[in-house]
Parts: C-alpha cells; structure tokens; sequence
C-alpha cells in the first residue's frame, strides 16, 4: 500500500473519531439513538465509566429513561431508579417480574442457584437456605469462622505489611479475608488465601474472570456473545476456563466432604456449629449439580460483595477523618479502660453495641453498593407508577450506583459520606424502605444474609480502624470497574501502621515501635497520647536510662515548666544530646541561663535592634522574597516555597544575629555551606532522641553514621561563625568611627552589641555559642530532667534519670484541650467577641514556650511572619501542586518532609 493510500486512512480515521466523539450524546444528554444499532454505540464508548454515565441519564431523564438496542437484538432496556416503579416491580406485583430467561442465560454459570431461579424453585431454595442462614449452629459457625480469620489471618498479614513497611492493595487482601471465610462457611474448607506470600488462588481468580464476561453480556448483543461462546474466543473462552475450575474446585470439595461424612458413623453436632455442605449431605436427597450450583451461588454473594463493601468504606473513612474521630471514639467508648490503648479484637456483642459504625456501612453501602445494578423481566405486559409500559421481551434495569446520587432521592447532601443520615434522635439506626435503599435487595427477594454481611465487615472494621492506621497511596486512580460488582478498577494501594501502643519487649523496650514509626513519629506520638489519656511511660532498653515520660497533659506542663521550674531544668542529658550547641541560651540552667536571658532581652528589647529588625526584614521582603516571586511567576517555575522561606530567614536572621547577609534567597538558589550544616545537624539531633546514649556516643568515638555527618556539619558551622566573629571584631577595632555610622543608622545587629558591651567581655566561644543557638528555632519537642523525684498532677511519679517530653505536635490535635474541632484550621478560635487577640495561656499553646523559658523572640517572629505573610497574600496567588505529599520531616524542626512545592501567580499586573 502507498504512503499517500496510508494518509487518506489516517485522515479518514481522524474524522471518523471526531464524528463518533461528538455524536455519541444526544444534545440534552441522553445516549444517541442511531438506525438498526440504536443506542449501542453510546453504551459500549462509555463502558469504562457505565456508572457514572448512567447517573448523568438517570437524572436528566427524571428516573426512568428507556435504551433502545440494535434492531432484532431484543435488547431493549428500561432503566429506572424511581423508588415507586422498584416498589412496585419489586413488592407489590412481585410475581410478575422473575429473574426471567434472558437473565438464566447470562447467568448460565450459576447453574440453578437461588439467584438464577423464579418461582416455585426459588420458594423452596430460599426456604431451606433460611432456614439454614437462621439455625444457631451455623450462627455460632459464623462467628467462630469470622474471628479466627480475623486473627489469625487479616491481622498476620496486616503486621506483616506494616512491620514491612510495604504498599498493600487492601481490595486484594479484602477479597482473599472473605473468599476465605466464605469458602469455609459453604464448604468447610479453607483455601489459605490470606496470607503473607498472598498465593495464587485458581478457584478465586476463575470467579473474577466469570463476573467479567457476565458483564460484557449485558452490553453487547446475545447473538454475538453466543457465537462467542460457540467458537470459544474472546470472554467467553475466558468464562468456559473459569467455569470449569470453579466445577473442578467445588467437585473435589463435594467428593471430600461426601467421604469424610460416610467415614463417620454419626455426625456430631458440636459447640462450633456446621458449614453449609454439611447441613444440605446431612438433610439428603440432593446431587452433585444442586450442591455445586448452591455452593457457586454462595460463594459469589458472600465473597464479592462482602470485600468490595470493604473496601469502599475504608477508603470513604480515610477521606473523612471527622468521620475516623467518630468512630474510633465510639470504639473505645466500649472498651473496658484497663485496655484502653491495647491491641484488640472485637466479639459480636460488642460489635453490635457500634451505632455510628453501623451507620457508616450502610452510608457506604448506599454510595458504593456492591452489586450495583439489579435486573427483571416482565412476564406480562404492565405499566410502571411512573406511566413507563414494559413488555415481555424488554429487560428492566435498576442502577443502585445512581439512585445514591439522586438529589430526588437523598436530599441535597446525598454525593456526601455522612453516617450520621442514618442514626435516629434517639441513637439508633434508622430504617430506610429497601425500594430506596437497595444494598440488600428489596421485597421477597431481599437477601438472607444481610446480618452475615454485616457481622463481618463489622469485625474486619472495627478492627482495622482500632489497631491500624490506613494510609492511602497518592497519586492512584480510585474508581469504579466494569463489572457484575462494583470493586476499585486498579485496587487500593494503602499504607499500614499500627495504631496500638508500643509493646514492652524484653531487653529492648518498646526502641523498636519507635524506630519502626520514625518516619511518622509526630503521628506515632499523638496516636500513643489519644490512646493513654494524655500520659504515657516509653521504657527503653534495659540498662540504658532511655526510659521517657510523655505528656501532653497541661497540668503536666504548667506544673513542670512554671509551679516547680526549679526542679526541671534542661539537665545533663539534654546538654549532652545538643552538644553542638555548646553552652548557649538553650542549653544552659540556672544562674548561667538567667545572666544570659537577662542579657539577651535587654538586647532584643532595645530600640537599636528593634530599628534593625524592621530594615532588614523589610530590604529581604522588598530586594530578596519579591525578586523571587516575580522570577517564578513569569517562568510559570514550579518552586519550593519551604526552601523560599528557609533561604529569607536564614538571610535575615544572620543580618540580626551578625550583621552579615549570606545571600542565601536569590533568583540562582545557591547552595550556602551553613544553611546546609544546620539542616544536618538538626536532622541527627533528632536521631540522638531515639537511640541508646551507648550507639550514638560509639558513633562519634568511630566518626560514623549520623555522627560522622554531625561532625562534618560542626566543623561548617564553626569556620563560618569565626569567620564572623573575627569580621566584626576587625570592622569594631576603630570603635568610635563604627560607632558613629551606627548612630547614623539607628540600629544595632546583636554581635556588635555583645563586643561592644561595656560590662563584659566575650569571648569567641561564647559569642559563637550564642549566634549558633539564636540561629536555630523552635523545637516540636521539649524535654526536661528532674532533679529530684517528684509526682505531677496525673499522678505519675518522674525521678532524675527519667526524660520528661512534650509533643507539642500532639497537643494540638487533642480534643481534651482543644474541643472537638481540634483538627481543624480555624483562625477564629484566637479572636474574641471584640476582635481582639484571645489569649490561651502558655501550657497549653507551647509553640513559644512556656513560664520562665518563654520565647525572648516571641514578636520578632511575629513581626516577620506578618510581614511576609501579608506581602505573599495580597500580591500573589498560591498553588499547590497537585498530588504534591505534605507530610512532616524527621528531625528537631517540623519541616515538610518533601517541601512543598508550588506554583506562584501573580494577582496584579
């Protein structure tokens, strides 16, 4: 073929595309209708997305919308979510609208299970299998079943993963916990499917690939699927392989089921109850093909739709942390207090005490049902309450996915996750009439198994939510599939961390959950402070003094860091983990610390500095910051404001500390030796905290690891501060000169005002303790050593070789101190009825300290703060990158863990 024959192709395909594109939806939204193929088209363009398609139909269209099929193909379809035509179709004149044939057809692979069979076959199916579901031993079968699956399955593998530290797709252990489950309860058989090498399961991967090809029936012709199937090609060769290993699996299961029972010459009735099998070989009179159609039946409705509610759930409740607060409260409302903050498992009474819980799975039944399409057949002609008339030969089609989305139907908030729609004024759980809320069914048909569902995802849930926090991987697609069930088209990638409080190992103490939780320990430390009521005993390795009394109780803090101050001072232990510090403001006690406080304030108080502060804020905002902002502005640059603001104030800090600009914020980044050296010193002070003084301190000796970075680091910092010193002591030789220029100007950076103090003379080692602690900022943690043993307020006793620290991070979330929307962003709780500043006392809002040791710095880190804060805010647009991860980082400071990157607009021109 020519090149020129190729292009007309190209050409030809290109406006075929963009005809197709354009013409798929007729102009009001409905699918177009187009001669002999009907409405075909529109369905199989938009199948990836049939269920939000469908919702967009639905409600255009009032509830009831009618899809023409190709011409001959008998695939008409009425579509409705109209709860009076559901209420009617299935309550009302039941008995005129069966399953039918066209749906035993598509559902060939049921065989003549109780989901495929209508009328008399079905009566008797549904009473034998009431009958069963309802009997206590079955009853007491299900929660031994449930139980130790829960333990000795889902929760070995979810250590496991969160020891691991490994991505997991839930959605895939959610279907191998119930696959498992289920298959014991039908057959009494478990497959091993959850567990931590997570196996191959032939029998589990035929039914995905069945429900897959049942689906593809419903969209396309019966004629093509049947030549399908008679030449074995496409999805239907995938569904004759998955058929015959489901007959494969479930035969072997009946073989050995019938061998075992013939082997016994009575069948015991034991406390554990039976497995279904059991209960249909005990009874009689049924063949093999009754057991396998039952068995797949089963099978299908107990594994599918009790992981995909799974899933959902916990995706919704991760998305909804009000809603996680909710439910971890009413959890541990139920648990004895003598447990509280342990591992736990939950039996069925009390699960069944969890109201909210209740609510939330029904909340997120109605947005994510897992079978989310329902279909009937007319035996006779009929007309529907809504005026539609259906005939024999016209498939009628409920979709659940778009009745949750009906304003009609659920109010104006129904696209919400709110389980509270479902919880009464008085506590309880509200009825909704299953014609409108169809989860389970609805009418005779409504399903039997409903308190077996949720009997399990109440165990699977409550667990998960009490011992493990779920952290979902950014950047994936969640979805929904194509499928006969509604699962996650790409799974759910999430992160696993215990939530429990650290275990006291012998030898070690609770060191590993530590290091284990390091990269999130902000998070660990308020997980462990929720849990113990606000006061917790860390018991490190034997022999190593790491034993650390956390709190972030405020009766705690006053009492330590003003009512007895005295006997909490920083300590040795504190001196020796900061020793880069040297003996500055920060490390320093007593009458060291008070001769340098008294000194720094009467300083920092001064008007010279106060006048300096201000210029050289305003010369960093105006030539530094603005410069910048433009720069990136124009080029459309995605930039890193973290490392914007660390570069404005490492500049401006230096000015005021020393005098000297580093010119660190420029439109070229530089990379500035010092500002490096500080970052990696604060970074293994961190590590300090969470090692043996022993491992550090042989780091040191050896000049490795964390330690051999901290030296390097030092050695930085010292070359440049003493390049300072010796800069400034030359430029103040001719003392009277400098000091008149300085008149001039009006201000004074703090160096030139220690070497030109009149009292006292400094010495290098001191000025140079003094800029680098004036350098580094506030801590997330402060930690204190008695010196003597004392009790505080919470009862609990501290002696001398006891640290005492506060998360200041986890004082912030906690709703003891701050009310219930301590998680929120809320600006208003600081103003008062008059507008002004509301002030919250020192122990219970730390971030400048507190008592004595409050911060000398307090407004001129405000007056920074609002001077670049107002610049950004009025002259710029902000925007997060989308997908970027904000986190908090690992060490003294509470960085961004990966920055936070951003693009900068402009708001004026």
């Amino acid at each position: 073929m020519s090149i020129v024959g190729l292009g007309y192709i190209e050409i030809f395909l290109a406006i075929l595309c963009f005809f197709l594109f354009h013409s798929l939806t007729h102009p009001k939204g409905y699918p177009k209708r187009w001669p002999i193929v009907g409405m075909l088209p529109s369905i199989l363009f938009h199948i990836k997305h049939i269920h939000d398609r469908l919702t967009v139909i639905m409600s255009k269209s009032g509830g009831t919308f009618v899809s023409k099929g190709p011409l001959f193909a008998k695939m008409d379809i009425l579509a409705t979510i109209d709860p009076s035509n559901i209420h009617y179709i299935m309550s009302q004149n039941f008995m005129n609208f069966p399953k039918g044939r066209k749906f035993k057809e598509i559902f060939d692979v049921l065989g003549d299970g109780i989901f495929n069979a209508d009328m008399d076959l079905w009566k008797i199916q549904r009473k034998t299998t009431r009958s069963l579901i309802t009997h206590q031993q079955f009853y007491k079968f299900l929660i031994k079943t449930s139980r130790e699956k829960v333990e000795k399955g889902l929760i070995h593998v979810l250590d496991h993963v969160s020891h691991k530290g490994v991505i997991v797709d839930l959605q895939d252990l959610f279907q191998r916990f119930t696959f498992d489950t289920t298959c014991i309860l039908v057959t009494g058989y478990d497959p091993g499917c959850v567990s931590i090498d997570f196996p191959h399961v032939p029998f589990s991967k035929a039914m995905d690939d069945a429900e897959e090809a049942i689906l593809f029936r419903h969209v396309i012709p019966e004629p093509i699927w049947k030549l399908q199937r008679w030449l074995g090609i496409g999805e239907e060769k995938k569904l004759s392989k998955a058929w015959e290993t489901m007959d494969n699996v479930i035969g072997n299961y009946i073989s050995k089921k019938r061998d075992e029972l013939t082997k016994m010459d009575e069948v015991e009735e034991n406390d554990e109850g039976f497995d279904l099998l059991t209960f249909y070989l005990k009874e009689g009179h049924c063949d093999d093909k009754f057991l396998r159609d039952t068995i797949l039946n089963l099978m299908i409705a107990g594994r599918d739709t009790t992981s995909s509610a799974l899933t959902w759930f916990i995706w919704l409740v991760t998305k909804n942390p009000q809603v996680e607060k909710k439910l971890s409260e009413e959890i541990n409302s139920i648990i004895p207090k003598e447990e509280n903050g342990k591992f736990r498992v939950f039996n069925v009474h009390e699960l069944n005490k969890l109201v909210y819980l209740h609510g939330a799975l029904c909340e997120s039944l109605r947005l994510y049902p897992p079978v989310p399409f329902q279909h009937k057949e007319p035996l006779e002609e009929d007309t529907l309450p809504s005026g539609h008339k259906v005939h024999s030969k016209m498939m009628i089609l409920f979709s659940l996915y778009a009745m949750a989305r009906m304003e009609s139907i659920w109010g104006k908030d129904c696209l919400e996750f709110k389980p509270e729609r479902w919880i009464s004024e008085t506590g309880t759980i509200k009825h909704e009439p299953s014609y409108k809320f169809m989860a389970f069914n609805a009418g005779p048909r409504t399903c039997l198994g409903k308190e077996v569902a949720f009997t399990q995802m109440k165990a699977v849930a409550a667990t998960i939510i009490h011992n493990y926090k779920v952290e979902v991987v950014e950047g994936q697609t969640i979805e929904p599939n194509s499928s006969i069930i509604l699962y996650m088209r790409y799974g759910f990638k999430v992160r696993i961390s215990d939530r429990s409080l650290p275990w006291n190992w012998p030898f070690l103490g609770m060191l590993p959950n530590l290091l284990f939780n390091v990269n999130r320990i902000h998070e660990r430390c308020y997980e462990i402070f929720s849990r113990s009521g606000g006061t917790f005993l860390l018991e490190g390795p034997w022999f190593t003094n790491m034993d650390i009394l956390g709190t972030v109780d405020p009766e705690n803090v006053h009492y330590i860091m003003s009512a007895n101050f005295a006997n909490f001072p920083k300590g040795e232990e504190f001196k020796k983990i900061f020793d880069v510090l040297g003996d500055g403001i920060f490390n320093s006690d007593l009458d060291l610390w008070k001769g340098q406080r008294k000194y720094a304030r009467s300083l920092i108080t001064h008007q010279r500095f106060y006048n300096c502060l201000v210029k050289s804020s305003w010369d960093k905002i105006e030539n530094g910051l603005v410069p910048v902002f433009e720069n990136v502005a124009r080029d459309d640059r995605v930039v890193d404001l973290q490392d914007v603001f660390q570069r404005f104030t490492f500049d401006t800090t230096c000015i005021l500390v020393t005098g000297y600009d580093p010119g660190c914020l420029s439109i070229e980044f530089p990379c500035v030796p010092f500002s490096r050296a500080m970052d990696e010193v604060e970074e293994v002070l961190f590590i300090r905290h969470l090692l043996p003084k022993s491992v550090w301190k042989l780091q040191k000796w050896l000049g490795i690891g964390y330690e051999g970075k901290l030296t390097r680091a030092w050695d930085v910092l010292d070359h440049v501060i003493s390049k300072y010193i010796s800069m400034k002591r030359d430029e103040l030789s001719n003392f009277a000169t400098k000091r008149k220029e300085d008149e001039e100007e009006d201000c004074d950076d703090l160096l030139t005002s220690y070497i030109l103090n009149d009292g006292q003379n400094f010495d290098d080692k001191f000025l140079r303790d003094t800029i680098l602690n004036l350098m580094i900022a506030g801590l997330p943690f402060q930690h204190k050593t008695p010196l003597e043993p004392d009790t505080l307020p919470s009862g609990h006793h501290v002696h001398p070789k006891m640290r005492v620290v506060f998360s200041l991070y986890a004082m912030g979330r906690m709703e003891t101190i701050w009310g219930k929307d301590c998680l929120e962003f809320k600006p208003e709780r600081w103003i008062s009825e008059k507008g002004l500043i509301r002030h919250e006392p020192s122990y219970k809002f730390l971030a400048f300290n507190a008592g004595p040791r409050t911060c000398l710095g307090k407004e001129v880190a405000f007056t920074q703060m609002k001077a670049v804060a107002a610049s950004i805010i009025h002259n710029y647009k902000v925007e997060v990158i989308n997908g970027h991860k904000v986190c908090p980082n690992v060490s003294i400071i509470l960085y961004m863990q990966h920055g936070l990157k951003a693009r900068i607009k402009k708001r004026w021109t």
